[in-house]
């Protein structure tokens, strides 16, 4: 989903304006910094398209219409699996920082998801140890080595996509590798892994849950040092989507083709100025 591209021209580029912390709940420190975590989420081209607002307790999560690639993702279905991708990232800031909240995504034209305080609860080991690799999480196009990746990893990453209420299924089968090969023009192998990451229906808000649990999937991948290569061009035209999930042998609506394995680590892309993404 990731490329090179330069910050945006348009008026949601821009910085706004800030209010003073009238909002209450949170500092506007605190804020900007978990905003600037949040915004490590992957997006198609880096596009980056997000936009945050705090209300009260609440962080709205909206969807930046300016930064949604017209050609690429014209349904804006991948824009909102990025801004599924940025809230995860934000509820484990929150959580580490002891702001226990539940991610709620919508089928709204623009507040793709709301975070909203949940009853207080400690930060879990699993979420601090995604939260400590979420700065070195990017995806990496550069050419995988033949080194197997683990059984119980694998098992590892299909249960972090499960726990976010999607489905991750890593491709074990020779004829069903190469079919999914051939639609997303891969090289056929098996190791690396590839994997197609599929939500639980196709409404928008089901575009958000696949993002959090891509963004699970990948900073658990992230933990485990494994490289992944991320994949949207076999999911944007209807018919090669449905190829697809004919591929995958189950009804649930693919989201992403997915590639684990082990590649040199490479620097992340680049990303915008804090305060063009905070909407007040």
């Amino acid at each position: 989903m990731e490329g090179p591209r330069p910050g945006g021209t348009g008026p949601s580029a821009l910085p706004v304006r800030r209010r003073a912390d009238e909002a209450g709940g949170m500092e506007t420190a605190t804020f900007e910094t978990l905003v600037g975590e949040a915004v490590r989420a992957p997006s198609l081209n880096n596009s980056q398209p997000w936009r945050f607002r705090r209300l009260g307790d609440t962080v709205e999560v909206l969807l930046d219409l300016d930064r949604v690639p017209p050609d690429a993702d014209p349904a804006g279905r991948l824009s909102r699996v990025a801004c599924g991708a940025a809230a995860f990232n934000l509820s484990l800031g929150m959580a580490v920082r002891g702001r226990s909240v539940t991610i709620r995504p919508t089928t709204e034209d623009l507040v793709v998801a709301r975070l909203v305080a949940a009853p207080h609860r400690p930060a879990t080991p699993v979420q601090r140890r995604l939260y400590r690799v979420l700065p070195a999480r990017h995806s990496n196009r550069s050419e995988f080595d033949d080194t197997p990746v683990p059984a119980a990893i694998r098992d590892e990453l299909v249960r972090a996509a499960r726990d976010e209420g999607c489905r991750l299924d890593l491709l074990a089968d020779p004829s069903t590798v190469d079919t999914v090969a051939a639609i997303a023009l891969l090289p056929r192998a098996t190791d690396p892994v590839l994997g197609v990451l599929s939500g639980p229906g196709d409404r928008r808000d089901d575009a958000v849950r696949a993002g959090v649990a891509l963004q699970r999937v990948l900073l658990t991948a992230t933990a485990e040092r494994l490289a992944v290569s991320v994949f949207s061009g076999p999911v944007v035209e209807p018919g090669i989507r449905e190829r697809l999930r004919t591929a995958v042998g189950h009804g649930h609506p693919p989201q992403l083709v997915l590639r684990f394995g082990y590649a040199p680590a490479l620097a992340p892309t680049a990303r915008r100025n804090i305060s063009s993404f905070v909407y007040e």
